[in-house]
């Protein structure tokens, strides 16, 4: 069997937790599996995580309208070694929402910085963006426990991604703040959130 090759299967939602594994770990653990990843994904790229290659075959295991939502570490946003990855998700406009957990810790017993990151295969011109700012408040959906915003799929490329709540100061210009920035709004004048 060979475990690149689903045929023609495909599927309409993919849900999952991949796992998280760095390229120094696969060359300790699984030294005959690291090649095989660089042969094969576009992702695998420097000093990848595994988890970039579940986030590719994902994607090319989804039909023409299909979803997939993942449990992921966020830094692939802001490293070098996610410059395919991101490169893949915003030319192919895939990218539907991220849902950043910021400082708060979703797994217990494991410092893991974590975003749900939802993919839409069939592409998406702008993407929601959401930044939890308690992790209790947001599991019994309470109002305030997360900020919202929206931005450009086409905003985004290769390079570092700088997502963030935005924040609307005066009456045009808009904001957005890195990720677990907190009162903000007490160093510039008249800003609101949005």
């Amino acid at each position: 069997m060979n475990p690149f090759d689903f045929s023609k299967l495909r599927f309409d939602v993919i849900v999952g937790n991949p796992p998280y594994m760095k390229s120094e770990d696969m060359k300790n653990i699984t030294p005959l599996e690291l090649p095989l990843y660089k042969t094969n994904y576009d992702s695998a790229y420097k000093q990848f995580d595994k988890y970039f290659l579940f986030l590719e075959q994902g994607i090319n295991l989804l039909a023409d309208d299909g979803i997939l939502g993942y449990i992921v570490p966020s830094k692939f946003t802001k490293v070098g070694a996610g410059k395919k990855l991101r490169e893949l998700l915003a030319e192919k406009e895939y990218l539907h929402s991220i849902v950043s957990f910021g400082a708060n810790q979703v797994f217990t017993d494991k410092t893991t910085y974590t975003c749900l990151l939802i993919l839409n295969k069939k592409p998406q011109k702008t993407f929601q963006y959401a930044e939890v700012r308690s992790l209790k408040s947001w599991k019994v959906r309470e109002p305030e426990a997360a900020k919202y915003g929206s931005k450009k799929t086409d905003e985004l490329d290769s390079e570092v991604w700088v997502l963030g709540v935005p924040l609307r100061v005066g009456l045009s210009t808009t904001i957005f703040l890195p990720c677990g920035t907190k009162r903000i709004s007490a160093s510039i004048p008249n800003a609101k959130a949005a």
